[in-house]
């Protein structure tokens, strides 16, 4: 007789072979076969499969009504045989226990807990399991602590004969996977190259993706394996790689890989970037560009606020200035996108460039050079409109008076090194038979210091070294002009009179150095070796001018005016801003004390005609400060000037602004810094300078005597003065035909508050610069990752016919403007 099963209830559904359980557990009371019988109108459903606990597929449709009932399940003889298998089985297994047959030990676990056993009866049994891969059996061989027997193998027996292969019908191969085909159980696919063994009855439920092998539906049996179509292994390299760096192959055999430099990437990201797949779907620009390149074209055409910016990105991205349609973008990378025009003597190179024109009897003498720096006059030193080769004036020496001038601002500017130089000028002597200097550089007579004269002979010597190195040929006459220039280039350094190449080649690898203390014209550094005449359009250049003979300007040295100028290039920023004059001097060691002093720090003097805006001091220590501006009269005399107090920070350095920017004047008097050392006994950071002093906090004042100069301790000090207006102007880009329209894109540095047309004016030519239209900037984008936009669009229609395009950056209020990236279109 069989046992009914009626655990829980089932839900049927007329037409369908689906017995679905509810409370019920089929599988695990090992339901494997027989007939449900409902409780319900309808027919018996024959067990096909019991596939859960809480599904049956019956081998009939249910016929009567769809409903949830009771049910019972009458199970087949194979249920009963298998508890009868299972009770004889039982049996046997309590019979053996019984009889000894069966062993069981007493006590498992690993080799090293064996010890915590040692003092257990004879026949006291332990089972290694842990740390082993084949289970040892251990046994007390007496009652003395230790003393065990074996090991002896426990639960393998010695290996049987191979068996018959046996049924093949365990996976059913069903081929490739397909999500409309029905699997039940045990089903085999084909995926992706894998194979796969099905878990379960089911329906679109595919095989997971490598690396995963297995979901709730399908577990890999075979990997997929290589298709034999490859090129064999792929070596790369055996370390020193970095992280998260991209992989490239290394030669043209395929095995090879190498690491990418962030270098190598943006070289490629250069040839493609262009090309990239672009996303319209948020910019729904027209023409639904598919390439970033697409994207910029129809950016231009559209000239959207924000194309400006995308395509100086571009730009950055490929590292140079990138073509457009109907225009270009510069990033600034280089310098190469703009242009100084025509050498007209006034360059970067230029670091002093004197002119001498002003009135007669001046004593003010601008330096116009790309570092200007004041020049004094001793003697009565002064310009002179009896004579001049340029301008209408020149500078003026009287041995009598033992004139001559001086400066001792920047003088690491002329650490020439072994690169190349150039001092040129015009003289005219008055006096010749002694020796007269024009270019003086040294503090001993065999320093390695340039050193230009008109020797006793009236020849012209380049001296260094403390030998005379070249000696014209030209004998000088008074009351006439000559160009002379000395040029040293790629370690060779010549002598020119009038373009004209005089005294050979020398072979120069000197290694010059840092005036120590000044750079004097019209006598030596003992102040002897007086010149006598004129001296007109006086450059002193870091760069070689002349290798070969050739012709002195006609004209006095200047700026190209179509060109840029009162630049400073960041290379390391790919930026441009103007030129700004600063000076310094730095901390070296600290000193205290219990008297006040007013300290004047004369390691530099104030540039003449630059406008002063913030004085810096060096303090570790917060607490008041003052400083002061000073004008020495004469020895031991000087001016207080102005007198500034303020509330250092203390960590450093800190820049004061002056309530009112401070013009030098041009009057060729010496004008200096000074601070106040309160003598509170507080540690002060000083530097050991040329300096002038005395007790008190001197306050401002004319004609102060009393102070003391020296060289000891003074306050470190620095300088901002305000910066030269800049212009910037681009090379040529060719138009493939005359523009009548312009649009210009400045990107700007975001610290500045600037308004178009008055703080800056850009512009653009269509004639390669001989005729300009200023374009009206509007701000687009006030602040972008740091900077501004600008943008502006003109007619240029009115310009003379041409497709040579330029655009120009003119800075007009001193300020410190930074360019980051300009864009320029036409059409």
């Amino acid at each position: 007789m069989t046992t009914a099963y009626t655990t829980g209830q089932i839900t049927l559904t007329n037409g369908s072979a689906v017995v679905t359980g509810a409370g019920t557990a089929w599988a695990i009371s090992l339901v494997a076969g027989g007939i449900v019988a409902p409780q319900a109108s309808g027919n018996m459903l024959p067990i096909a499969s019991v596939n859960s606990d809480t599904q049956i597929t019956a081998a009939t449709e249910w016929v009567g009504a769809s409903g949830t009932y009771d049910y019972a399940i009458i199970r087949d003889t194979a249920y009963l045989q298998q508890l009868t298998t299972n009770s004889n089985t039982l049996a046997q297994l309590i019979a053996e226990l019984a009889t000894g047959t069966v062993f069981k030990f007493d006590a498992s676990g690993d080799l090293a807990g064996r010890a915590s056993y040692n003092d257990r009866a004879k026949g006291f049994s332990y089972l290694v399991v842990i740390g082993v891969t084949q289970p040892q059996l251990y046994v007390k061989a007496s009652a003395t602590s230790a003393d065990w027997a074996g090991p002896f193998s426990y639960g393998t027996g010695p290996k049987g004969d191979k068996g018959d292969v046996g049924d093949t019908g365990l996976v059913n191969w069903r081929g490739v996977y397909s999500g409309a085909t029905v699997y039940a159980k045990n089903d085999g696919v084909y995926d992706t190259g894998s194979a796969w063994i099905a878990l379960q009855a089911t329906t679109g439920h595919a095989p997971p993706s490598l690396p995963t092998t297995s979901n709730a539906y399908w577990s890999l049996m075979a990997i997929k394996g290589t298709d034999g179509t490859g090129t064999g292994d792929v070596v790369g390299p055996n370390g020193g790689v970095t992280d998260g760096y991209l992989v490239a192959f290394n030669g043209g055999t395929g095995k090879l890989v190498k690491q990418l430099t962030p270098a190598m990437v943006k070289t490629l990201l250069a040839y493609s970037a262009l090309d990239v797949s672009f996303d319209n779907s948020v910019a729904n620009l027209a023409g639904a560009p598919a390439t970033v390149q697409a994207a910029i074209n129809a950016l231009a055409g559209a000239g959207g606020k924000n194309d400006a910016v995308f395509a100086i990105e571009i730009a950055d991205l490929k590292g140079q200035r990138m073509g457009m349609v109907g225009g270009v973008a510069d990033s600034f990378d280089d310098t190469t996108g703009i242009t100084d025009g025509t050498a007209g003597g006034l360059d970067p190179a230029a670091y002093t460039l004197l002119h001498f024109d002003g009135a007669n009897n001046s004593i003010s003498f601008p330096d116009s050079g790309a570092i200007p720096r004041s020049w004094y006059n001793f003697g009565g030193a002064k310009l002179s409109t009896a004579q001049s080769k340029f301008g209408g004036a020149s500078l003026v020496l009287d041995a009598t008076a033992n004139t001559y001038l001086a400066t001792i601002e920047g003088l690491s500017d002329f650490t020439f090194g072994t690169g190349d130089f150039t001092v040129d000028f015009w003289i005219r002597p008055t006096t010749l038979g002694a020796s007269g200097m024009l270019f003086e550089s040294r503090q001993t007579s065999a320093a390695n210091n340039v050193v230009i004269y008109v020797n006793a002979s009236s020849k012209l010597q380049y001296y260094v070294g403390g030998a005379g190195r070249i000696a014209s040929t030209t004998t000088l006459v008074v009351n006439t002009w000559y160009h002379v220039a000395v040029c040293r280039s790629s370690g060779t350094t010549r002598l020119f009179i009038n373009g004209v190449q005089e005294g050979g080649d020398y072979a120069d690898s000197t290694n010059l150095l840092s005036p120590p203390t000044a750079i004097w014209i019209g006598c030596d550094y003992t102040g002897a070796g007086l010149f006598v005449g004129y001296i007109d359009e006086y450059r002193v250049s870091k760069t070689a001018r002349y290798t070969a003979n050739f012709t002195p300007l006609s004209v006095a040295y200047a700026n190209d005016p179509n060109g840029s100028f009162n630049y400073v290039y960041d290379s390391a920023n790919d930026r441009f801003s103007p030129y700004s004059p600063s000076q310094i001097s730095s901390p070296a060691t600290t000193t205290s004390g219990a008297v006040t002093y007013t300290f004047i720090n004369r390691a530099f003097t104030l540039t003449q005609g630059y406008t002063l805006t913030h004085v810096g001091l060096y303090s570790a220590l917060a607490g008041s400060k003052t400083i002061k501006i000073t004008r020495r009269v004469s020895p031991g005399v000087y001016d207080v000037i102005a007198s500034y107090t303020f509330t250092h920070p203390g960590g450093g350095w800190y820049d004061y602004q002056l309530p009112t920017p401070y013009v030098v004047p041009l009057d060729g008097k010496q004008i200096y810094l000074g601070a106040v050392f309160a003598g509170t006994g507080a540690t002060t950071d000083v530097i050991t300078v040329s300096r002038a002093y005395q007790t008190t906090d001197v306050a401002v004042g004319n004609n102060i005597s009393g102070w003391t100069e020296d060289t000891a301790a003074a306050h470190p000090l620095r300088t901002t003065y305000q910066p030269n207006n800049m212009t910037l102007v681009s090379v040529n880009y060719t138009a493939t035909s005359t523009p009548a329209n312009a649009r210009v894109a400045l990107q700007l540095a975001d610290f500045l508050s600037l308004t178009p047309g008055t703080d800056f004016i850009m512009e653009v030519s269509r004639d390669g610069g001989a005729t300009w239209t200023a374009v009206t900037m509007t701000l687009t984008m006030p602040s972008f990752g740091g900077v501004k936009m600008y943008e502006g669009s003109a007619s240029i229609s009115g310009q003379p016919s041409g497709t040579s395009m330029k655009w120009r950056l003119k800075s007009l209020t001193n300020k410190a403007i930074i360019a980051s990236g300009v864009v320029l279109q036409y059409s």
